[in-house]
């Protein structure tokens, strides 16, 4: 309709004839009248797929959103008063939430000997031992519809061979354990 529309409207300018104009106003209210009742229509939609369903959390603010119009904004963290002064630049930003932070805590020096028992706590590293079962286990519970991570390994293919890696990973873990350092590839 929209496109016959303009196809008549092109043609009600082209030959500036009454008839034309006319049947152009027709068609033009008829489309107006579809569109209005469209975006009612879609409305209504929205508005049963809210009331009448049991939609999962997320489809339901997903519909309320829809609903709304509200966009989403990603603007970033907006400008941070100090003193008087706006602060624009992420890094400034950055460092005034984290003077802010640790200006609302205070660390008791006279306890500095607890911080020397974390060194026992690296030597503590080898006493864990992990096994296969562990480790498919661990691996049968990943997300197949998740990104990779930095390693580009999908999860579905970890999930998928975790009956034949699993205790290639169980060496590698535990040997990373016990010499309580983390291998650089």
């Amino acid at each position: 309709m929209i496109r016959k529309k303009n196809r008549i409207h092109r043609k009600a300018k082209k030959f500036n004839k009454q008839s034309d104009w006319n049947k152009f106003k027709k068609i033009r209210n008829k489309v107006t009248g579809l569109i209005r009742k469209s975006k009612e229509d879609y409305n209504n939609n929205l508005i049963n797929k809210i009331m009448n369903g049991s939609p999962s959390c997320t489809n339901w603010w997903k519909t309320v959103k829809q609903f709304s119009g509200i966009k989403p904004s990603d603007k970033g963290i907006p400008p941070i008063e100090r003193k008087g002064t706006l602060i624009f630049d992420d890094i400034e930003k950055a460092n005034e939430f984290n003077s802010y932070f640790a200006s609302q805590s205070k660390l008791d020096d006279i306890e500095t000997d607890n911080l020397s028992n974390l060194n026992d706590a690296v030597n503590n590293l080898n006493e864990i031992e992990l096994n296969e079962t562990e480790i498919e286990d661990t691996l049968n519970v990943l997300n197949p519809s998740k990104a990779s991570g930095f390693d580009t390994l999908s999860p579905s293919l970890l999930k998928e061979a975790s009956s034949i890696i699993k205790y290639p990973l169980c060496k590698l873990f535990n040997l990373s354990l016990r010499k309580a350092e983390f291998p650089s590839q």
